[in-house]
This record gives C-alpha cells, sequence and structure tokens, in this order.
C-alpha cells in the first residue's frame, strides 16, 4: 500500500516524523491516495489538494526514468511539502 519508513502512526507527534534524503530510491509513499489519507490527520483535504496541485506544476520527468519513478518522486516531492508546511507553517 503506502508506508515503507514510518517511524510513527497517525496520531504519533509529527515533529519526530521522518524524512528520507530526497534524492534516493526509498519512497515512504507508493500512491497520492495513501499519501493524502496519512496527513489528513494533520492538514484539510482541500489543503493537500492544493499541494498536490502546486506540486505538478513545472514538475519534469528526469532522463533515464519511466513513468512509475516519475510518480514516484512527484509523491515524494508532496510528501516534502506537506512535511514542510506542518513543520513550519505555510509559506
Amino acid at each position: 500500500m503506502e508506508a515503507t519508513s514510518h517511524q510513527n502512526g497517525p496520531t504519533g507527534n509529527f515533529g519526530a516524523y521522518r524524512l528520507d534524503e530526497r534524492r534516493t530510491d526509498n519512497y515512504t509513499f507508493t500512491n497520492l491516495k495513501g499519501l493524502a489519507r496519512y496527513f489528513s490527520t494533520w492538514l484539510d483535504d482541500e489543503d493537500i489538494d492544493e499541494v498536490i496541485r502546486n506540486s505538478k506544476v513545472g514538475f519534469t520527468t528526469r532522463t533515464g526514468c519511466d513513468s512509475e519513478e516519475t510518480k514516484l518522486q512527484l509523491i515524494k516531492k508532496v510528501e516534502y511539502s506537506l512535511v514542510r508546511i506542518l513543520r513550519n507553517g505555510p509559506r
């Protein structure tokens, strides 16, 4: 489904949420639905949808990546944006 490296569940302290290094092939989520479901504990669905839409703007396929890898990279970008919002507040 979605989780491969969560250290805490949806009811845990979000400050302890662990992010993998951005430029690895380790992915916490494998689909946007699972990511949205997880982050809906702390954020409104509308806010999550807005982050997803904004993350898609200007997102390009990297050379040598297939469509599945590109999808996972987008999901990771969205995850980082959501975590940033929760840790620092909206920009």
